[in-house]
């Protein structure tokens, strides 16, 4: 299979390069940069963890912490996670961490996936985690960047514990990825665990986009592709901004990604006090095929602006767009106009990826570099295959822009 090695399609920085960025920039793509090249997969895990959920409201099974009041609880800010999303807006508890990102905008409840919480520990047989739910969410674990093999989906109403148990002893970083809206408490470990504090990232980075990178139709055993994305980026946990159906030119819930960008781009940063994220990364919606494209160019633009205004300390990427054989595709000249519209309206710091000649989601055909056939589960979201070569591409062209951009 072709990783790094794929030609990197043709890409423009543009302003004065590299006399216009700061040195923190400059530091900060160097740091992407090694993080990217350094980064290999090393393998799933040999024996997946079995999920089991506790009864509603009742004590851990672990050490009979309250389900109020689990030991490692984030009302302590020293178990307080750095990158997690908030769980807190109209209609769910005012509390927790939530694999989806939850926005400031409109009512629905957020869609896509994400990592809900992150901590360490040593000789670690069993966790739980105190979760509220009122659905069946699928329910993942990552052991020092491997995933387990299967999707464990947990459904129960109400508070709970979801006990997670390791065929043999785990150390290191353990990650817990959720699909949905699912606000979590804090976690107990087993007796003879030590625990080693929240997890929490050297690099970080967030994704505004849609169901296309951030859904769960094409869910791999490793990930939707903006996990994929942010894991060969070396990023821990790339935290994900988006409403399924959503485009520039599509509205859902009364917002367009371009005027959600504006309201949730430095939520949280300005929420808990962070530091810009290393980069954040846009894209073209494939929800507005068949869409004005002049409408839509002009919408990417006032998006990515609303991104450089909010994250002044942040490299800015924007993929022309993604493509999808289901219903009208974007033409050649739908994503010229869009990447013509990003170009007029980027500094030295946003780079503008162009992704004309990319393979288009299908549910037939062939991928080209040897990774299988199209495998779309529905013909508009990247299966496995797809997400593996979508996800190369998009770190190849983003590396080579970087390393173009500071010389």
């Amino acid at each position: 299979m072709v990783t790094r090695s794929i030609a990197r399609p043709i890409y423009r920085a543009l302003g004065s390069l590299p006399d216009a960025l700061s040195a923190e920039l400059v530091s900060r793509a160097e740091a992407i940069i090694a993080a990217a090249d350094a980064y290999s997969y090393p393998g799933d895990l040999a024996s997946a963890p079995t999920v089991s959920v506790g009864t509603t409201g009742a004590n851990s099974t672990l050490n009979s912490a309250s389900v109020n009041s689990p030991t490692y609880s984030i009302d302590n800010a020293a178990h307080v996670w750095r990158m997690g999303p908030l769980a807190a807006y109209s209609g769910n508890e005012a509390f927790g961490w939530t694999g989806a990102w939850v926005t400031k905008s409109g009512t629905r409840s957020p869609g896509g996936a994400g990592i809900a919480y992150s901590f360490q520990a040593t000789n670690l047989t069993a966790f739980d985690i105190m979760m509220t739910g009122n659905a069946a969410r699928v329910f993942r674990v990552r052991v020092n960047g491997s995933w387990a093999h299967a999707d464990q989906t947990v459904n129960f109403s109400g508070r709970a514990y979801v006990k997670v148990t390791f065929a043999s002893p785990v150390s290191g970083t353990i990650d817990i990825c959720l699909d949905a809206l699912t606000p979590i408490k804090g976690v107990n470990i087993d007796g003879g665990a030590t625990w080693g504090g929240p997890a929490n990232p050297v690099l970080m980075a967030s994704i505004f986009g849609d169901s296309y990178t951030q859904g769960n139709s094409g869910w791999t055993i490793r990930g939707t592709p903006a996990q994929r994305f942010g894991e060969k980026m070396g990023i821990q946990n790339i935290v994900p901004h988006g409403a399924s159906g959503q485009g520039y030119a599509t509205l859902v819930d009364g917002e367009y990604i371009h005027t959600r960008i504006a309201k949730d781009a430095g939520y949280i940063q300005d929420q808990l006090g962070r530091d810009d994220p290393h980069f954040v990364v846009a894209y073209g919606s494939v929800n507005d095929r068949g869409g004005d494209t002049a409408t839509i160019a002009a919408n990417i633009a006032t998006g990515i602006q609303s991104l450089q205004s909010a994250y002044p300390d942040s490299w800015v990427i924007f993929f022309a767009s993604f493509n999808t054989t289901a219903g009208t595709p974007f033409s050649s000249a739908d994503i010229a106009a869009f990447k013509a519209e990003a170009d007029g309206v980027a500094d030295a710091r946003t780079l503008v990826i162009d992704t004309t000649d990319w393979e288009e989601v299908s549910q037939t055909g062939t991928l080209p570099g040897g990774y299988g056939s199209h495998d779309s589960p529905d013909g508009v979201h990247p299966g496995p295959n797809e997400t593996e070569y979508l996800t190369d591409l998009m770190v190849s062209s983003a590396v080579a822009a970087l390393e173009a951009a500071i010389g």
